[in-house]
């Protein structure tokens, strides 16, 4: 069979951020004497506009959706101070190495009384495209204590690398959280609190 073709893409990107949130961060805050998991939502352009134009989010049932993180990629700039990539329009930019020990290479002499060959191994290595990734972020709480500690949270995990272990994982920083707004919508009281965040990730298409 075809050996399955090897990408990393914008959805990959997204989807490590994702997980971090989900899987390793688990925001959770303390209320009516319980603890409640923070849910955390991709902001596809609909919601976005929505949540833009009336400052919150509502469930399927119209009800304010708080505590809540919504995330949204914003931009993505070329980050040319990494890599050696010279031509992209050349879909085969791979590097060759050659291993310089194998399995099948034992560190010894033996291959010499054995009039063997040593096998060689080599290793193609495809030259990513660089790029810096960043996303817009809102944060709603009921109430401004339950806001200072999901800061605090995720002032700590800045400058680590975000994603699943198994699959990819990129270095995201934030920098800097507007002050926490509080509102008030007919009976329901919110806090909302907005932040860029900034990940340098890699992408590598697929194509033939």
């Amino acid at each position: 069979p075809e050996p399955k073709k090897f990408s990393i893409g914008l959805k990959d990107i997204d989807e490590a951020v994702q997980y971090y949130f989900e899987n390793v961060l688990q925001l959770r805050v303390y209320q009516n004497n319980d603890t409640i998991l923070v849910p955390v939502i991709y902001g596809l352009p609909e919601k976005w506009v929505s949540v833009q134009q009336d400052g919150y989010y509502r469930d399927v049932n119209q009800k304010i959706m708080s505590p809540l993180i919504m995330f949204k990629r914003a931009s993505i700039t070329q980050n040319r101070t990494l890599g050696n990539k010279v031509d992209g329009n050349k879909a085969h930019n791979v590097q060759l190495f050659e291993k310089s020990y194998t399995r099948g290479n034992a560190y010894d002499n033996f291959h010499v009384l054995q009039n063997q060959k040593l096998q060689k191994e080599f290793a193609v290595v495809v030259t990513p495209d660089y790029v810096t990734v960043e996303y817009d972020v809102i944060i709603w709480t009921n109430y401004l204590e339950q806001m200072n500690k999901l800061i605090e949270a995720l002032n700590f995990a800045s400058n680590s690398y975000w994603g699943d272990p198994n699959a990819f994982k990129f270095l995201t920083k934030m920098e800097s959280f507007t002050d926490a707004q509080s509102y008030v919508y007919g009976e329901d009281r919110i806090v909302k609190t907005n932040f860029k965040m900034t990940l340098n990730g890699y992408l590598i298409p697929d194509i033939s």
